[in-house]
């Protein structure tokens, strides 16, 4: 019934649009299936004020752990078990996790269970200007999920002069060119995302 309803809802507000906007191509391609909708459909990809994020430049870490930082929704679809499970083989680095949800009493038990050498630290929701002055103090962002339209953490992660490490789904394409402008992984894949971290610390 939920679903029935907000497909009858969809329909409504779409018989009465004369454009649709996505924020990627990835969402126009879903938009263009459904039922209904106009022929003026297009993309206006999401962007960010890059006057709020400082000029950086790069930083040998001089024998300091690899700063990695997890943002977002703690749910099932945002894979934060995935950067867990990634880090279990590896040491020098420190992973900071941002965000709230219902899955972080899953989470905080999987950390304490697999005996990371690696520091991961649970740091919960915090107000937008702390999280961009974190992205500023850390080296890499994380952004393992199975969904994504256009991720603003993304767009803010590189604004900040992060090395993104993504999965391969969704509007990540759009935004990083694998081994250019950071690195793509399979989604799902613990082992991946420890070589392309393990790759970094040593970059």
């Amino acid at each position: 019934d939920l679903v029935e309803g907000l497909a009858a809802r969809r329909a409504q507000i779409l018989a009465r649009a004369t454009a649709v906007v996505t924020p990627s191509h990835y969402l126009e391609g879903i938009v263009r299936q459904w039922p209904g909708v106009p022929p003026d459909l297009r993309t206006i990809h999401n962007g960010v004020d890059l006057a709020d994020y400082p000029e950086r430049r790069p930083v040998p870490l001089g024998g300091r752990a690899l700063r990695v930082l997890f943002v977002g929704r703690l749910t099932n679809w945002k894979g934060a078990e995935t950067l867990l499970l990634a880090t279990r083989a590896l040491g020098g680095i420190e992973v900071r996790i941002v965000g709230d949800g219902p899955e972080l009493p899953i989470l905080s038990t999987l950390a304490a269970q697999l005996g990371c050498p690696a520091s991961i630290r649970f740091l919960g929701r915090q107000p937008e200007t702390e999280v961009r002055a974190g992205m500023l103090d850390c080296d890499v962002l994380v952004l393992p999920s199975g969904y994504e339209g256009l991720s603003h953490t993304l767009l803010e992660a590189c604004a900040a002069g992060l090395v993104p490490v993504v999965s391969d789904i969704g509007g990540n394409r759009e935004v990083i060119a694998d081994g250019v402008d950071g690195l793509i992984v399979p989604y799902g894949e613990p082992a991946a995302i420890a070589t392309a971290l393990d790759r970094l610390a040593c970059d």
